[in-house]
């Protein structure tokens, strides 16, 4: 693409913008996804989501946040490696880094 290939002119990249154009599509998912997990510790004052979580926008949350978790801790394949900032932003909203299924309360792991 003329976009990898640092072809896009200025005044092109301004009216890309301009229509909402997405440069960065994993940003762009992760910040989608990140948002939905504010919106869980605002309803639920924790980010302790269970697996099988899906929101109601069809959102797999808590397969996300499995995700995340395993990204953080370097154990799943392929996956991009969280930047410091979002480390950050999801200590922010109070992420279990390490997950303690037994010490959820019933409600948390059934509900």
């Amino acid at each position: 693409s003329k976009w990898s290939r640092g072809e896009v002119k200025p005044e092109e990249k301004e009216r890309l913008d301009a229509l909402g154009m997405i440069w960065d599509k994993y940003g762009s998912r992760w910040e989608k996804n990140y948002a939905a997990a504010e919106r869980y510790f605002k309803e639920h004052g924790d980010l302790e989501v269970p697996y099988d979580y899906t929101a109601e926008d069809g959102l797999r949350l808590g397969t996300w946040i499995s995700n995340q978790r395993s990204a953080y801790a370097g154990t799943k394949k392929g996956a991009a490696a969280l930047t410091e900032e979002q480390v950050g932003r999801l200590d922010s909203i109070g992420m279990v880094w390490k997950w303690r299924t037994k010490a959820l309360p019933i409600r948390q792991k059934y509900c």
